[in-house]
């Protein structure tokens, strides 16, 4: 069993939770496509949420939604992650 679906079957397993929060890095396509495989959801871009060596990254906050509970995004939120991923991937590809 991997980390990820063991926290999600512990946390899963509490009555009161709704869900598993995750954040990564906006440049980390391997870890990206990884969670949107096991079906986390985006739900937001965090600005400037890392600081590495004195440089600030974007991230994105990821959640795998359960005992009920479903994503707060509008189809507009949704849209707009899929064409900035998009736009990123591209700009990997071409530097």
């Amino acid at each position: 069993m991997s980390l990820i679906s063991g926290v999600i079957r512990y946390a899963s397993g509490l009555s009161l939770c709704r869900g598993v929060y995750l954040h990564v890095i906006a440049y980390n396509n391997p870890a990206i496509r990884l969670y949107n495989r096991l079906m986390f959801r985006c739900v937001r871009r965090l600005n400037g949420f890392y600081l590495i060596k004195r440089q600030h990254f974007d991230a994105f906050l990821f959640v795998y939604f359960f005992n009920g509970s479903r994503s707060p995004c509008s189809p507009l939120e949704v849209a707009m992650f899929v064409v900035n991923y998009m736009k990123n991937g591209i700009k990997s590809v071409a530097s």
